[in-house]
């Protein structure tokens, strides 16, 4: 058997999607050629998804109690998404702007009399990043903005929206980007998967649909390569502690429209998945991933830390925020090196290697990072 070194065509629906994530990464390949060139598209995705993710904590850093949205916020950057800022995926600018976007809209509804031209400048750029990213961004953007409207906005908001005229420009130039990005899906065809399809009944659809959603919350806490290297259970733990934690805690304190907000961010992060698998099983069985609904799902956890950050200060037995982030961030702190190290030894020894790494030879590092 012979190797060829000729070019082949590969057919993928990867070819339809939306192109300004990767006219921001491809460029590389023009002047650059192999290794270099994949590395500095690596690069240009960390730093996108870097800026956008500054861009979401400059705008918590203006509101008061701000440290229960950033401690949200570092929970909700949760390993997966941090795995694909580390790659070439729209993913990752796509969480990243999503994350801009649940706390920039937040920032900018916590005054009633005036909107931050900071905030809202920080806002725009975000929403037209996130409607840009992928072929479902338009309609996080969508329910994130509905979300934040239900949970958080008063009768003065539309007041103040209608008197200023640069709130009516970021509004337009937001929704020309919604416009025209819908254009572009609904005329490739986007959304189509290439995945076989499979003729059983609606309930069954909804049965294998829903247990699909167990290993779609490990998709979203860490599950790496081709979905077959877990993280350790010790991660999946803290994520779904931290987590639970938080909810409980908004849905006993929240208001009644924050409860609705939470609420309905929850029920469309289940729902949504299984009513595309079960409407489209047909066509293309069940592909959807986890990570698909991690711009929507991680309001979850910063809608809880923006009803924390508002309702009260310190927890029913006194323990104080301060004191909670000292115990939580050092966890997740951990998790994530456990997670990062998990992802490592799949690359370089293989997954089905022991743990962590083998007989401690590592035959594969990032570069510039030595670990033998």
């Amino acid at each position: 058997m012979t190797q060829s070194t000729s070019i082949a065509t590969q057919v993928t629906s990867a070819g339809r999607y939306p192109p300004f994530y990767y006219s921001l990464v491809g460029w590389p390949t023009l002047v650059f050629a192999g290794p270099p060139a994949f590395y500095i598209q690596r690069e240009i995705t960390v730093l996108v998804s870097a800026l956008l993710l500054g861009l979401a904590a400059w705008s918590a850093s203006t509101t008061l109690r701000s440290g229960r949205v950033l401690l949200a916020l570092g929970i909700a950057v949760t390993p997966m998404a941090i795995y694909f800022m580390g790659g070439v995926h729209p993913h990752a600018p796509e969480i990243a702007a999503a994350a801009g976007v649940w706390i920039s809209g937040w920032a900018l509804l916590q005054s009633r009399s005036k909107l931050n031209s900071g905030v809202m400048a920080r806002l725009t750029i975000s929403a037209c990043a996130l409607a840009l990213s992928r072929p479902l961004s338009v309609l996080w953007l969508a329910l994130i903005v509905a979300s934040l409207l239900i949970g958080f906005s008063h009768a003065s908001h539309w007041v103040v929206f209608r008197r200023s005229l640069s709130a009516k420009l970021c509004a337009g130039v937001v929704i020309s980007t919604c416009l025209v990005q819908s254009i572009w899906v609904g005329s490739t065809g986007a959304l189509t998967q290439s995945t076989l399809g499979v003729k059983i009944s609606t309930m069954e659809a909804i049965t294998t649909s829903m247990y699909r959603q167990v290993s779609g919350v490990a998709q979203m806490i860490g599950l790496f390569g081709s979905f077959e290297t877990k993280a350790p259970s010790f991660v999946y733990l803290v994520w779904l502690v931290a987590g639970t934690c938080f909810v409980v805690t908004a849905l006993l304190l929240g208001s009644r429209r924050e409860r609705l907000a939470l609420v309905l961010v929850i029920a469309s992060s289940v729902v949504i998945p299984s009513a595309a698998e079960v409407a489209t099983r047909e066509q293309t069985g069940f592909p959807w991933q986890g990570r698909y609904t991690l711009p929507l799902a991680i309001g979850i956890l910063l809608l809880s830390g923006m009803i924390a950050s508002r309702r009260f200060r310190s927890t029913a037995d006194g323990l104080s925020w301060d004191r909670i982030a000292r115990i939580v961030v050092p966890l997740v702190g951990v998790a994530h090196f456990f997670a990062w190290a998990s992802a490592l030894k799949r690359y370089s020894l293989g997954e089905s290697s022991s743990f962590p790494f083998g007989y401690y030879i590592i035959h594969w590092s990032p570069p510039g990072v030595s670990v033998t």
